[in-house]
């Protein structure tokens, strides 16, 4: 069986978090003039190579708002690149939430 590698959050001290060094373009412009209030939360993670590995929406959408918030966001999320986080020296994969609303 292969080992599954471990994948380290905020609740590791002992870790340094990601650095988002590309695509850091924001989060929820699009919608505003449809959906003011909408705030939405979207998880992911951050592989060693200091791609996003994976996202998904965190917030079950309750409008036609908050979906298309969600669906922009996970686009985006996608498209970062980051410095990836690291526990003694290597480079580890690292789970991250980010909560954004329009504006």
């Amino acid at each position: 069986m292969v080992p599954v590698p471990r994948v380290y959050s905020i609740a590791d001290l002992d870790v340094t978090p990601p650095e988002a060094i590309e695509g850091n373009k924001k989060l929820g412009g699009i919608v505003g003039a449809i959906e003011p209030k909408a705030t939405v939360t979207i998880e992911y993670v951050v592989n060693e190579l200091g791609i996003v590995e994976w996202a998904k929406g965190k917030t079950s959408p309750r409008t036609v708002g908050e979906s298309l918030l969600i669906a922009t966001g996970l686009q985006v999320i996608k498209s970062w690149r980051f410095l990836p986080a690291h526990k003694n020296g290597q480079a580890v994969s690292y789970r991250k939430l980010i909560s954004f609303g329009a504006y």
